[in-house]
């Protein structure tokens, strides 16, 4: 049975969730998303946000200081009509094409 745009988002962040765990991604935000009707597919691209921590030593101390970073990606995710998982791809693969 096919799905509406709501459900197509919510399986797509799940999808993401899901793949990427223990990879300590902060949050999974929808970016866009169409369906293509020739493909009967949905392509739902949503942004992850890898954490990035690391250590610098300033000017005014000698001591390190822990900084954290949330490095910014974008992910396609393309799904069947009904839901089900096609591929999950880098958005700038797919803005190429």
């Amino acid at each position: 049975m096919p799905i509406d745009v709501k459900e197509a988002v919510k399986k797509a962040k799940k999808y993401v969730a899901t793949i990427f765990d223990g990879e300590d991604v902060a949050r999974i935000s929808l970016e866009e998303v169409w369906f293509d009707g020739d493909e009967n597919e949905w392509s739902v691209t949503v942004g992850i946000r890898h954490r990035e921590i690391g250590a610098r030593k300033t000017i005014l101390t000698a001591f390190d200081q822990e900084i954290v970073r949330d490095i910014p990606e974008y992910k396609v995710v393309r799904m069947t009509d009904d839901g089900e998982l096609v591929a999950i791809q880098n958005y700038e693969r797919i803005a190429a094409e």
